[in-house]
């Protein structure tokens, strides 16, 4: 029930079926479904219902997808790459080849996909404070860029949609002092135009 209901290529770990037996069981179960080819063994304990392209054949599991369903076994808070996040607000043109997610780590815990690396490595905590949440993207970025570039961490904040700065504003008190003083400038700045 839970595999079909599941949409094809999103990945899924044995935690997630926690409700429908023992683990035993539920390990039983995928290792069926896995020699029946319903679904796919994408990294261990990671699953995925296989997704089909008519052009491509059989559509490979996003890197990201399947880090963030092995952070959510673990238990980690996780938050995007912050070098990823700027080239995504286009203040940069390169984009990390491993996928780097932040999490509540000591050291670095590195996840082979194929071809693919993902690797969890430690985050502030005030940014994993903000995991799952839309101001865990920019406070990863910010935290990236750190108080050496504080002119584009104040371009980044140039480009927030006014919500997410507001937002940002509030966190002010939690924040290290090099970013409360630059969202603070920032809003004084906008203030004045």
């Amino acid at each position: 029930m839970f595999v079909q209901a599941r949409p094809a290529g999103e990945p899924f770990v044995p935690a997630d079926l926690a409700t429908y037996g023992t683990r035993a069981g539920v390990d039983q179960a995928l290792g069926r479904l896995t020699r029946e080819g319903l679904i796919t063994r994408v990294a261990r304990g990671i699953y995925v219902r296989p997704k089909q392209s008519t052009i491509i054949g059989a559509v490979p599991v996003s890197p990201l997808a399947a880090a963030q369903a092995r952070a959510r076994a673990l238990q980690l808070p996780v938050v995007p790459n912050g070098a990823q996040v700027l080239a995504d607000y286009g203040l940069s043109t390169q984009t990390p080849v491993v996928t780097v997610l932040g999490a509540g780590v000591t050291g670095r815990r590195t996840m082979q996909l194929g071809k693919h690396k993902a690797v969890f490595q430690r985050a502030p905590r005030y940014v994993l404070n903000q995991a799952g949440t839309p101001l865990a993207a920019p406070l990863a970025a910010l935290a990236f860029l750190g108080r050496q570039r504080a002119a584009e961490a104040g371009q980044l904040l140039d480009r927030l949609e006014p919500f997410l700065f507001e937002a940002l504003l509030a966190l002010r008190p939690t924040l290290p002092g090099w970013l409360a003083d630059l969202l603070t400038r920032t809003a004084r700045k906008e203030a004045a135009r």
